[in-house]
């Protein structure tokens, strides 16, 4: 299988959150199995069986949070999310390197997943 990966967001990111670090893809062309997927809608998660009350300490957090800094994160959210496959293989060259627990590869970890 393969899938482009120019443009603003790849064809495996649409698709299901896919970031070329090693994410493998079933494809069938079996007709018999074809024949048995159907499309179904969107589930209305707006009825009350889906809404979460939020405890009185969360409230009072999102009360703090201004929208810029909500918009700030997001906007860091996508782009780390965009860069997870490159962060991945660097940690991993780092501890092939210097090892698991070396200085280094816990630097890489924490900078690049604890954020």
């Amino acid at each position: 299988l393969v899938i482009s990966s120019r443009g603003g967001r790849s064809a495996a990111d649409m698709m299901s959150g896919g970031d070329f670090d090693g994410d493998e893809a079933w494809v069938c062309w079996n007709t018999d199995l074809c024949k048995l997927v159907q499309d179904h809608p969107a589930q209305d998660t707006s009825t009350p069986e889906f809404v979460v009350d939020k405890a009185r300490q969360e409230k009072i957090l999102a009360c703090r949070v201004s929208l810029k800094q909500r918009a700030e994160f997001a906007l860091h959210y996508r782009y780390h999310q965009t860069q997870l496959g490159k962060l991945s293989t660097t940690l991993d060259s780092a501890m092939d390197r210097f090892g698991v627990d070396s200085p280094e590869s816990i630097i890489i970890a924490t900078q690049a997943f604890l954020q």
